[in-house]
């Protein structure tokens, strides 16, 4: 029994000695594919590189039963702009595949969407490793556009990526929003600004290259291309001086978004052809294109004195206190005095567009497109933005409180150099005339009505007067209110007008 013992445990002395190693290479490879492609397949993250030119953001690759795709994420980080990319792959795995990438142009600091398409299944939950090799000419010319730039020789741009494979196929999702900041303007040639904003996969992208358009030729939109910032926002500026709706386009890698913008008539006092004032006298001046008249309220007539002051309109013309006569033009401010106009001195920036007026202390003010600027003995000086809202706007002095401005977004009064806002604009505030009364009562006529300002805000107290085409509203020292239009002479009497006499000549 002994030996039958030892020959069973010699047996497997022998048994093991002779599969033993197989058994350990066998474990040897088990954990050799572990370690080094189960695991790492489950540690590494997908992740792009490359070498120069360009900065690969992102990579996310899918798969079904049929195909895989990869969707590569690039930034342009060089100087110039790149046009026509286009992206090759080579790995291991699917071998090589080619893709073109969007946009067609791509403004420095840019982002490039490429999507390939791979015609084999892969596996889910692997990783694919390869090269990449993306392909794009750079515009050599200063400050090109999508039709402008004068392409280079394509350029390479070398570099590697590891993806593990998801379980479907990737659907880029880029959604564009677009927006106007008014969707009715004026069309008085003040830029408004457009607003686009882009989202891939429901994420804001950063560097989105944006091409604006419309499909009229008259708007102005500048810039053309713009970049989105970290928020996926791109801006831009709209401005036209024709009336007329136009379709606005911003516009990403294939995709894009509208928005509708209505221009509306530019019509205003100034660029309506008249500037009225009175006098501590209780006079009535108006000053056309044709001439400076004076309004006798005993005759119901307009006599002309004499050439209207030198410049282009816009005029704007006012009284100080002691009776004397300025008015401010696209060639200077103007002195009325013994039936002649003496000049003063140059215009303020921005007289495209003006609202002058004088304090009750004799200081003179300008309200221009660029800007709120005092006179003082021959020179402006700036004190203050433009209100905010652009033109037209309507400004005015107030006894107790300084100077008012009426723009199309609000009612805003000058403190400390600042525009401080104080209630709305009136309705029908595209075209509008205003003024203070000697009580401090403060009025806007505009093509809807007549509107009294109390508190914060705006009261309807009669119609507009007729002719309101061209409207110059203004109050004399005792209170009465009149205004000077297209067809007329007319005074506020218990919540109408009046008609007292025939409008002036160059209306």
């Amino acid at each position: 029994m002994p030996k039958v013992k030892n020959k069973k445990l010699q047996s497997a002395i022998e048994y093991l000695l002779t599969y033993g190693w197989a058994i350990l290479i066998l474990v040897v490879i088990v954990y050799l594919m572990y370690y080094l492609v189960i695991l790492p397949a489950t540690i590494t993250s997908s992740h792009c590189s490359m070498t120069f030119g360009v900065y690969c953001q992102d990579i996310i690759m899918g798969s079904n039963a049929v195909y895989s795709n990869m969707v590569i994420l690039f930034t342009n980080t060089q100087q110039y702009a790149l046009q026509a990319p286009n992206l090759s792959i080579t790995s291991p795995t699917f071998g090589k595949a080619n893709s073109t990438c969007e946009p067609n142009f791509v403004l420095p600091g840019g982002s490039i969407i490429c999507i390939m398409r791979i015609p084999e299944s892969i596996r889910p939950a692997s990783l694919v490793s390869g090269r990449l090799s993306l392909n794009a000419s750079i515009c050599t010319n200063q400050n090109p556009t999508p039709n402008s730039c004068l392409p280079s020789p394509p350029q390479t741009y070398t570099g590697y990526f590891n993806a593990h494979v998801l379980t479907s196929i990737v659907t880029p999702r880029i959604e564009i929003t677009f927006s106007a900041e008014n969707s009715t303007q004026i069309a008085n040639g003040v830029p408004d600004k457009l607003t686009a904003n882009v989202k891939l996969f429901n994420s804001p992208i950063s560097g989105a290259t944006i091409v604006f358009s419309a499909n009229q030729s008259y708007p102005i939109i500048s810039p053309r291309i713009s970049t989105t910032d970290s928020n996926g926002d791109a801006m831009s500026y709209i401005s036209s001086t024709t009336a007329g709706n136009v379709l606005v386009n911003a516009s990403f890698a294939n995709e894009s978004a509208f928005t509708a913008i209505e221009f509306i008539p530019y019509i205003t006092v100034f660029y309506g052809k008249l500037s009225c004032f009175t006098t501590p006298d209780k006079s009535i001046y108006c000053v056309t294109q044709s001439g400076i008249y004076v309004f006798s309220l005993s005759t119901d007539k307009w006599t002309l004195m004499n050439n209207p002051p030198p410049g282009q309109q816009p005029f704007s013309c006012f009284s100080q206190t002691d009776g004397t006569l300025y008015c401010v033009t696209s060639s200077g401010i103007y002195l009325y005095s013994d039936g002649s106009w003496t000049y003063l001195g140059p215009p303020p920036n921005g007289s495209i567009y003006l609202s002058c007026t004088s304090s009750p202390d004799n200081n003179i003010y300008c309200v221009t497109s660029t800007g709120t600027y005092q006179y003082s003995s021959g020179s402006w000086s700036t004190i203050g933005n433009e209100p905010p809202g652009g033109i037209p706007f309507s400004c005015f002095v107030q006894t107790d409180k300084g100077t008012y401005c009426v723009t199309t977004t609000g009612t805003y009064l000058l403190s400390s150099n600042t525009w401080i806002t104080q209630g709305p604009a009136p309705p029908g505030e595209l075209q509008f005339s205003c003024f203070s009364t000697p009580n401090k009562d403060i009025y806007c006529v505009t093509y809807t009505g007549t509107y009294q300002f109390i508190g914060s805000s705006w009261s309807g107290v009669g119609p507009a007067p007729p002719g309101e085409s061209s409207l110059s509203c203004y109050s004399t020292t005792d209170g009465s209110i009149y205004c000077s239009t297209a067809t007329g002479v007319y005074q506020y009497v218990s919540n109408s007008w009046v008609q007292i006499g025939p409008a002036t000549s160059g209306t």
